[in-house]
């Protein structure tokens, strides 16, 4: 939901450049509540300025990537006029009511050649074993056991500063 959208920097104020659109997916309110306070407090520490957009299902990441793409601003504004901002990360629970994320993220890429448009970084935030979705033949830039910590935030940071497509981010422990 964008509404319940943060854009925040490294002063915690509305930042006046343009912020990365992560979009954050789970169907628990709780876990997207604890979602948003680690990117938050992340943000903060290493002055990254973002904005978050809520989901609560894979339909919604789709809707709210095809809106960003096709009616999006690079810009995110608030008034209800305004078009929907682009994403530029996604991270998704797994296990979702109607679209688990492995689903999402095949869609995903299919959306994504479908409209021409650059890969958008997928990472999942799971319970479950990584072989498990490793073995699925879902290709995703990187699987994270919830919650997310502060570790796992510095590889998916990381990795979006390079422009890493698809990288290898199994491993809390090693940069890639």
């Amino acid at each position: 939901n964008i509404d319940n959208s943060e854009e925040m920097n490294g002063n915690n104020s509305i930042s006046s450049i343009r912020p990365i659109n992560i979009l954050i997916a789970d169907d628990e309110e709780l876990i997207r509540n604890s979602m948003r306070r680690s990117l938050i407090e992340y943000a903060n520490k290493k002055a990254i300025s973002i904005m978050i957009i809520e989901a609560s299902d894979g339909l919604e990441i789709l809707y709210y990537v095809y809106n960003g793409a096709v009616k999006g601003t690079s810009r995110s504004t608030r008034s209800k006029e305004a078009s929907s901002p682009k994403i530029d990360l996604i991270i998704s629970d797994e296990n979702m009511m109607f679209y688990t994320g492995k689903k999402t993220a095949k869609k995903l890429t299919k959306l994504e050649n479908a409209l021409s448009i650059k890969h958008i970084p997928f990472y999942l935030s799971s319970a479950f074993s990584f072989q498990c979705i490793k073995s699925s033949g879902v290709n995703v830039d990187g699987v994270f056991h919830k919650p997310l910590i502060s570790s796992d935030l510095e590889i998916i940071f990381h990795n979006f500063n390079k422009g890493a497509l698809r990288p290898n981010t199994n491993d809390r422990n090693k940069l890639s």
